[in-house]
């Protein structure tokens, strides 16, 4: 019976070792799977250094796209009313008698193609200004007798209409024949204007329209 006894009690021992070891064994596979995730031997400063840099990446990454998507959405509103610029240009001139600014109106291609042709007449940088004076200065002085001096103009924008290729081809054509050079008109709107002029004499409201074209990638002013 003692004998029995024994051995039964070491068949227990031998039981319960087997049992640790299994278990032992089952931590060890557990650990080794999950080692990518978090490894026991991991230095607990380097794993939260490694954590921070990936946040900093990713946080990075997100801030660059948001500075994109808000450059193009600027850019694009930025487009969409660059056909109104040469049309202040084009009453501050009047309104100022201001050459730079009606040179500005009409662009840069309009501007240097007057240039060439006073260049091959033996003109110079005032037949130039002149050039464009001739313009603005009747209708400022028409206007002067209308409402009196100390002219003031505003103006709205009442409605637009897009001009069809074709109408863009022939004004192309026209520059043409006028410059005798080629450009490319490549968008154009007929602007309806609500124009109101003020003097010290009088005041007034008058409909107006404008040609704005895309010349040369270059927006610009035409009186209709």
């Amino acid at each position: 019976m003692e004998e029995n006894k024994i051995n039964l009690e070491k068949n227990e021992e031998n039981n319960q070792e087997q049992d640790i070891k299994e278990g032992l064994n089952s931590e060890i596979k557990v650990n080794e799977e999950t080692q990518t995730v978090q490894s026991p031997s991991a230095d607990p400063a380097e794993v939260s250094q490694d954590i921070s840099k990936k946040n900093k990446k990713t946080g990075s990454i997100a801030i660059i796209a948001a500075a994109v998507v808000i450059l193009i959405v600027a850019g694009s509103v930025a487009n969409s009313g660059a056909y109104k610029k040469p049309i202040k240009n084009y009453y501050e001139a009047i309104e100022k008698q201001d050459i730079k600014k009606y040179k500005k109106a009409m662009g840069k291609t309009v501007v240097s193609a007057v240039e060439e042709l006073c260049k091959d007449t033996g003109g110079d940088k005032d037949d130039v200004d002149e050039f464009f004076e001739a313009f603005i200065e009747p209708e400022y002085d028409n206007l002067v007798d209308e409402y009196g001096e100390k002219l003031k103009i505003s103006y709205k924008i009442a409605d637009k209409e897009k001009i069809d290729k074709d109408d863009l081809k022939e004004l192309e054509d026209e520059f043409k024949d006028t410059y005798d050079e080629k450009v490319k008109v490549s968008k154009g709107y007929e602007i309806e204007l609500e124009v109101t002029y003020k003097g010290k004499d009088d005041k007034g409201t008058k409909d107006e329209k404008l040609e704005v074209l895309k010349l040369n990638g270059e927006w610009i002013a035409v009186a209709d």
